[in-house]
């Protein structure tokens, strides 16, 4: 068993004979294909398969397609734009968010005070700026 992560890297490396840099992006790649299509799609394509192998084709369409525009429109959108959050009112708005409605409401905040941040600028713009 690895002692540490760079007892890992150092693995790889002797493994691989690649830096452990891109051993280490191998990890990370790895890791997010497993969290999204592990974790993510198949339990909703056997859900569907449950029901009919067509809806389970449904489901895997609909998850292609969903993945490819959060990935290649909205993300790229949004990062565009870059929304100026200030910290402090980040941890504000996560904190009063937990204490309230808990973990689901820690999750919602920083969306939500999005939306409120950019409906308070487009409001107080002018509106021949917009």
């Amino acid at each position: 068993m690895y002692q540490s992560f760079i007892d890992l890297m150092l693995e790889q490396k002797r493994a691989t004979g690649l830096p452990p840099v891109p051993a280490s992006f191998r990890v990370s790649a790895m890791n997010a294909f497993l969290q999204r299509v592990l974790l993510v799609a198949l339990p909703a394509i056997a859900m569907g398969f449950v029901d009919s192998p067509e809806k389970a084709l449904f489901v895997t369409i609909a998850y292609i397609g969903i993945q490819f525009i959060e990935n290649h429109l909205l993300i790229p959108i949004l990062m565009k734009e870059g929304i100026d959050l200030p910290p402090a009112l980040t941890i504000v708005a996560q904190s009063l968010m937990a204490i309230v409605f808990g973990v689901l409401g820690l999750l919602v905040a920083v969306p939500l005070l999005a939306t409120v941040m950019i409906g308070a600028r487009m409001a107080t713009s002018d509106k021949n700026s917009l």
